[in-house]
């Protein structure tokens, strides 16, 4: 998902940065209900609470320090270009990495695979 920031940073047509920045919302939106579940399986859902809440904190600190960073980098070399050339570069890193995550919690059960209700299973 890190080439629509290619598009950003050499696309200089509106069509290919409207194009981008409808990648980007349609990956994003993907992304929101899937974060929950995602955290769940690696750190187990009786610590989902506790690490979603450490993760917000640090996107929102994130979110707070790129917007002047990438001013900084327009300022400086007069464009946008090497702030989204890094951006794209560090969110393939970050696709890397997460393929080497290892799961540590099994996925839920869903209720309808069983026929006998959860509580009765716990006591079977």
């Amino acid at each position: 998902m890190c080439w629509p920031y290619l598009g950003y940073a050499h696309g200089g047509t509106f069509s290919v940065v409207l194009a981008a920045s409808a990648f980007i919302a349609i990956g994003s939106s993907m992304i929101v209900p899937l974060w929950g579940a995602f955290v769940a399986r690696v750190f187990g859902q009786e610590r989902l609470g506790r690490v979603m809440g450490t993760m917000s904190v640090i996107v929102m600190v994130m979110g707070m320090i790129a917007p002047p960073l990438f001013g900084v980098v327009r300022d400086r070399a007069g464009s946008y270009e090497a702030a989204f050339l890094v951006y794209a570069a560090l969110m393939a890193i970050a696709i890397v990495l997460l393929s080497r995550i290892k799961f540590t919690a099994r996925p839920a059960v869903a209720a309808e695979e069983s026929s006998a209700p959860i509580y009765a299973q716990k006591n079977a």
